[in-house]
């Protein structure tokens, strides 16, 4: 009982030993080539956790999941090979939130789309009274590896509601995503590949779903 008390303990602490408390990622934000102004309101992360054992694509955090310091910067948990209770959540450094860097994400999709996209956390200002508006609204963004693969694989789903914070909308529009990313079992950056490509490929479909500034139509978004 001592020696497998011992083993368990040894393994405990090699997993928190094998992986950093913090994911380093930043998420790029390309500049802006002018076009007309679309003001991005905040992001809201409404996302909805549980304590920690469920598995796969169920969001569950190693610790209080009603705490918004901790849910706020966690994107995903590296669980064990000793039981779906035990591992690390995955979490942004202190300063960032997931919120934050799909902000930038769609900053940066919606500039590369023709529009001069700006948020008051990213280019700053005041919105134009007449420049358009959207509200993001995060239902989910979750990364977890999977482990029917051989290899080592990281999936993610995201899904984002959005429509125009100054109109009257017939109702939000909804982006989802479900795919994964594979590599090596040593591959170190895996990690933040798969909440890079979760990002990119979330923000791409809402530039493609509002369409370019040629065609600002918010039939669009759903409004």
């Amino acid at each position: 009982m001592r020696r497998r008390a011992a083993v368990l303990a040894f393994a405990l602490l090699s997993i928190g030993a094998c992986t950093s408390p913090y994911l380093p990622y930043e998420t790029e934000v390309s500049e802006s080539t002018g076009g007309p102004i679309l003001w991005i309101e905040p992001v809201e992360d409404a996302r909805v956790f549980a304590r920690a054992g469920a598995s796969g694509p169920n969001m569950s955090v190693d610790g209080n999941p009603a705490d918004a310091a901790l849910t706020r910067r966690v994107v995903g948990r590296r669980v064990s090979t000793i039981g779906e209770s035990t591992g690390t959540n995955v979490v942004l450094p202190p300063g960032q939130t997931v919120a934050g860097e799909v902000e930038r994400a769609l900053v940066s999709a919606l500039r590369e789309a023709g529009w001069d996209a700006r948020s008051a956390a990213v280019g700053g200002g005041v919105a134009p009274d007449d420049a358009p508006r959207i509200a993001p609204r995060l239902e989910r963004l979750w990364l977890w590896r999977r482990r029917s693969s051989p290899d080592a694989t990281i999936a993610y789903q995201a899904r984002l509601t959005m429509w125009e914070s100054t109109g009257l909308p017939a109702g939000p529009r909804e982006y989802e995503i479900n795919q994964s990313v594979t590599a090596g079992a040593a591959d170190p950056t895996l990690w933040r590949r798969a909440l890079r490509r979760a990002l990119e490929k979330l923000s791409a479909s809402v530039a493609e779903g509002l369409g370019p500034p040629q065609q600002p139509s918010f039939d669009r978004l759903g409004v």
